[in-house]
């Protein structure tokens, strides 16, 4: 759901902004009540607040005593559960390395902080299933437990992040077609539109093989996209002419967590980059047009 979306592009901001904050200052592996409580007031403050004015904005007159389930897991081509994986597992990541820098243990830092995007989410979940226009979905919860589990995970193994869920937007002209649905303007297409987006796995191939002579900063990325996607449903779609696909890809990736800086702004510029996926060349294979290269894929 869209605000859903909004709320949670918010938090992203936060929690990396706060995760910054902890890399400019000085780390520790003894806890600091004092910093942990600002992380928890502050954290606590915002995140209620953004509930708050959610439910005024998106859910008023919506809202029903009656709590019911949603089966949408086949909507979109499934692009809608990717953003809800992507969603939480940077929301999780971002909040391990905030409670590393409160002096939290390895241990908890990794198993409270990983799956705070899981937790974050279940209270939308939840306002979904008391809503005239939705329902609890059971898909969305899935996937904000799979992205918190790729976090968790990773930490776990390595104590860092070597596969990175990734996204990127291209302009399309479908939202042209229906922009009700997908959107008027280029920031609510870029919401909105799930033609135009990729999801991407972004893989650092030189600490997941060990190649020592492999440049650290260049990953290789599986992506999954899909067009013609008018409706929500493929057979909403066939039903009005429109015949939606999927489509993989594979290209290549920057990882610029990899890349060293000195330089405050410079890393979180990295660190907000990182989320994205860079335009690289890249080869496509779908099921309608079998392999296809783009020269630079958006």
């Amino acid at each position: 759901m869209i605000g859903l979306r909004l709320l949670f592009i918010s938090l992203l901001l936060f929690t990396n902004a706060v995760s910054l904050h902890a890399q400019s200052t000085d780390s520790t592996n003894t806890f600091k009540p004092k910093r942990f409580t600002a992380l928890a007031t502050t954290a606590g403050v915002t995140y209620t607040g953004s509930l708050v004015l959610l439910g005024s904005i998106w859910y008023t007159d919506q809202l029903s005593t009656n709590f019911k389930f949603f089966n949408d897991d086949a909507e979109w081509k499934g692009m809608d559960k990717l953003g809800h994986l992507y969603t939480s597992f940077h929301v999780s990541n971002a909040a391990v390395r905030v409670l590393k820098w409160t002096g939290s243990s390895r241990k908890k830092s990794i198993l409270f902080g990983g799956f705070t995007g899981t937790v974050l989410m279940l209270p939308i979940e939840v306002l979904d299933g008391f809503s005239n226009d939705y329902g609890f979905s059971w898909g969305d919860v899935t996937a904000n437990t799979s992205g918190s589990i790729l976090a968790v995970t990773q930490h776990l193994l390595w104590d860092e992040i070597r596969i990175t869920p990734k996204f990127s937007y291209h302009e399309t002209g479908y939202a042209d077609m229906r922009p009700n649905a997908l959107g008027a303007t280029t920031m609510q297409r870029f919401i909105k539109d799930y033609n135009g987006q990729t999801y991407w796995l972004s893989f650092n191939i030189a600490s997941l093989a060990h190649l020592k002579r492999f440049p650290k900063w260049l990953n290789v990325s599986a992506g999954y996209s899909a067009e013609e996607m008018l409706y929500a449903l493929h057979s909403e779609n066939s039903d009005n002419g429109y015949h939606s696909y999927a489509k993989g890809l594979l290209s290549l990736d920057i990882d610029f967590n990899r890349i060293k800086t000195k330089h405050a702004f410079l890393r979180g510029l990295f660190r907000g980059l990182n989320m994205l996926h860079i335009p690289f060349p890249a080869l496509e294979y779908n099921g309608r047009n079998g392999f296809q290269f783009h020269p630079l894929y958006f």
